[in-house]
């Protein structure tokens, strides 16, 4: 899934930025929400994996 900026520009209308200040916060944004997504996916892939390891981590 590719960022399109023009389908959030609306949302930073009342902010005073030029156009790739404003590109460049919704890319920034963008990869930011990219990440956590991938992070989300990939601890529920280690817990199916390892699903003990965090819980023998707390003990010790």
């Amino acid at each position: 899934m590719k960022c399109n900026p023009d389908k959030y520009r609306e949302n930073l209308a009342s902010f005073d930025m030029t156009r790739e200040q404003e590109d460049e916060l919704l890319f920034a944004l963008w990869h930011i929400m990219k990440l956590f997504a991938e992070l989300g996916h990939g601890v529920n892939s280690i817990n199916n994996i390892f699903p003990n390891i965090f819980e023998k981590a707390d003990q010790e």
